[in-house]
Formats: structure tokens, sequence, C-alpha cells
């Protein structure tokens, strides 16, 4: 009896252990795309800031379709400059997600899907990998730590959540 007693016991502290870490999950993600997101979009954003024309990502745009191409530059560069910002701190997740995830699809479909799966050759693996970390983020939410759930009042409407801890007193 002692056996299935600690059994029980060790499937409860590992409950509650999983259960606390989930909470952390969606701020990992948050700040690993935010971060990612900043970095590409100041580059554009410099060059931008020299000379707002942006040719040559303008150029770019243009040569793939994209019309007017500088319309496009400035749409690129501030979905990811100031979706990151928003990813990092928490704050229109879901929609800075969605943006970000729509701009990886179509990056990942017009420009890296003809150079093949892997990153070293320039193909797929990176917007397809960075597509549905923006996917999980939009679906899911920001999580409690986050401007978002600050102005919601500490409830995030998050789907990464587990049960309360058994013994918690939540539900009793």
């Amino acid at each position: 009896m002692r056996v299935r007693e600690t059994a029980q016991e060790g499937g409860r502290a590992g409950s509650a252990l999983r259960d606390g870490a989930a909470q952390w999950i969606p701020l990992v993600l948050r700040v690993l795309m935010g971060v990612l997101f900043i970095v590409h979009g100041s580059d554009k954003l410099t060059v931008a800031i020299r000379d707002p024309s942006i040719p040559a990502f303008t150029k770019s745009l243009d040569a793939i379709g994209f019309h007017p191409g500088l319309f496009w530059a400035w749409v690129v560069t501030m979905v990811e400059f100031a979706g990151g910002i928003c990813l990092c701190v928490g704050l229109l997740t879901r929609g800075a997600a969605a943006l970000i995830t729509i701009e990886m699809i179509v990056a990942g479909l017009k420009v890296n899907l003809a150079r093949g799966f892997y990153w070293t050759k320039g193909g797929v693996e990176v917007p397809l990998l960075f597509a549905v970390l923006g996917a999980i983020l939009t679906l899911a939410g920001p999580g409690a730590a986050s401007l978002d759930g600050l102005i919601r009042g500490g409830s995030s409407r998050s789907g990464i959540t587990g049960p309360p801890a058994s013994g918690s007193g939540q539900g009793s």
C-alpha cells in the first residue's frame, strides 16, 4: 500500500511542476520570437531611416510580384520590428503573432520554397518554424506574464494551461 501512496504523491508533485512550468511557455516563445523579429526588422528599419525608399528591398519585393514594392517593404519592416516589440512585452500578442505568421507563410512560399527545405540553402525550413511558432502564439495567446494579461486583470485567456495541482485548495 505504501508504494501506491508514494507513487500518487510523486505523480502530484510532477503534475504541479508541469503545471507551474506550463505557465512560462508562452512567455518563452513570445520573447524568443520577439527578439528574433526585432533584429530582422531593425536591420530593415536602419536602411529605411537612411533612405526611406528602401531601394534594394523594394526592388526585390517588386521582382516577386508585390506591387508597389515600397509599400510592402514598409509593411514587412513594421510587422517585423513593431511586431517583435509587441511579442516581447506581450501587447497585442495575437495580432502581432498572426501578422508574423502570415508574413512567414508568404515568404516561405514566394521566396524560400524554390530553394528547397534546408535553411543552409535559403530553403523554407526557418520560415516554416517561425510560422508554426507564430500560429501557436496566435492560438494560445500571450500567457499571464504579459501586458495583455495585465490589461485583462491577470486573465490571459491562454490555451496553454493545466488543471490546478492536487491539494492546492482550489475547487475544494
